[in-house]
């Protein structure tokens, strides 16, 4: 993507459902937010807007086939997948050692 947008596509194996929500690549905190599932990838993107500037958007596609509620962290998963997609997209891999150095720092930043 040439913009600094976040789309994510999501499907939903158990239900067979299927959602996209698109997230703008903004530091502002007031920006509309969106609710549900999406609300993970959002503020990992706001996140790295506000701290590192990222401006190079993604199209990130996720499935899943857990039972909603069920203990299995997939919301963290939703959280690092986003973040490893736009980091790499934006190439932060020199910021991220410089301001967190260990994984310790970088699983506090990602709430892990």
């Amino acid at each position: 993507r040439d913009d600094a947008v976040l789309r994510v596509f999501a499907s939903f194996e158990l239900t067979g459902e299927a959602d996209v929500a698109e997230v703008a690549l903004a530091a502002a905190p007031e920006a509309a937010s969106p609710a549900g599932w999406a609300v993970y990838p959002a503020v990992t993107a706001r996140r790295l807007a506000r701290n590192f500037g990222i401006r190079g958007g993604v199209d990130l596609a996720l499935s899943c086939d857990l039972p909603e509620a069920s203990g299995m962290s997939s919301s963290s998963a939703v959280v690092i997948a986003t973040f490893l997609c736009l980091s790499a997209r934006n190439r932060l891999s020199a910021q991220l050692r410089a301001r967190l150095p260990t994984a310790e720092a970088l699983c506090h930043y990602l709430g892990c």
